[in-house]
């Protein structure tokens, strides 16, 4: 896993903390060394309300300073993929113990495919588990591994994991809205060392088959996207059926990335999708569905 460079060049492991630190000081190193690891990408929300919203607008480049308020990172990159697979169990949802339970049973689903994990703890008991991977993981597959993962742990929140552009995550370090910081278990040293180099490819596909059964119940409630066969009256149709789009258009609403030579701003590339769509013979809910089942995660951002 890389990050940028700058003040945000990966430490040099003999420089990490040996010795306790202070409750601050070790939050700032946490947020330091792992956030950039952590992050979809390099940016940072931070909440100026107390932790309620973490607006767009509050958004700015990541940082190795630890903000001082509430901030979060995005979980997914700009092209819709993520290294690392988000667990946010929530003490709400059912109180400490029975996050401490359903942490551990990820980490134990994790340790039987063969990987390991990152884990903190909030003042409120709350906690997050990190599945760091060394190759990204598109959008629709991490969507489906969280909702599959939340039908085990009943504490879990997966809507993180469903939002690409919006869809995040307080940091090991961060400061909790109620106080205090989110604390990392274990050493900063173990916790680089993972986020650095993530789980083989391996321990990914030992987990999706553990997974089996809860995958398989997350795609059969999916809705499927539309076939324009099926369009009701006044919508488009083509006589021989929907056909995919060119390589170009695919790219873009895949990957997010577009030619500028081309197309002055999303907006652009966005509109030359849908126009492409049209004379594909998709309709609006087959694109729609496109979008939300992870098929083109680069145009949901626009």
């Amino acid at each position: 896993m890389s990050v940028a460079a700058g003040d945000l060049s990966p430490p040099d492991t003999q420089s990490l903390p040996t010795t306790p630190a202070s409750p601050q000081t070790a939050a700032a190193q946490a947020w330091s060394v792992l956030a950039p690891l952590l992050a979809g990408r390099l940016r940072v929300r931070e909440s100026r309300n107390g932790g309620h919203a973490y607006l767009r607008r509050w958004e700015r480049p990541l940082t190795s300073r630890l903000p001082a308020v509430p901030a979060a990172v995005p979980i997914y990159s700009g092209a819709g993929d993520t290294r690392v697979l988000v667990v946010d169990l929530d003490s709400s949802r059912g109180g400490v113990d029975a996050v401490r339970r359903d942490a551990a049973a990820v980490r134990e689903l994790v340790r039987a495919a063969g990987g390991r994990v990152i884990t903190d703890e909030s003042p409120s008991g709350g906690m997050h588990v990190y599945v760091p991977f060394d190759t990204p993981i598109g959008f629709g597959q991490a969507r489906d591994l969280a909702l599959a993962l939340a039908a085990r742990t009943p504490t879990m929140d997966p809507s993180p994991n469903q939002n690409l552009t919006d869809g995040l995550i307080r940091p090991p370090g961060s400061v909790h809205p109620s106080g205090g910081h989110q604390v990392l278990h274990g050493t900063l040293t173990d916790a680089h060392h993972l986020a650095s180099t993530g789980n083989p490819p391996q321990v990914l596909t030992a987990l999706t088959g553990l997974l089996t059964a809860e995958l398989a119940a997350v795609a059969a409630r999916e809705p499927q996207p539309l076939d324009p066969l099926d369009a009701g009256p006044g919508e488009l149709t083509r006589r021989s059926g929907a056909r995919e789009l060119a390589a170009d258009y695919q790219r873009i609403a895949r990957t997010g990335i577009f030619d500028t030579g081309k197309y002055r701003s999303p907006s652009e590339a966005r509109q030359a999708v849908l126009t492409a769509a049209v004379w594909a013979g998709l309709t609006l809910p087959a694109v729609l569905a496109r979008i939300e089942n992870g098929t083109w995660p680069g145009l949901a951002p626009f």
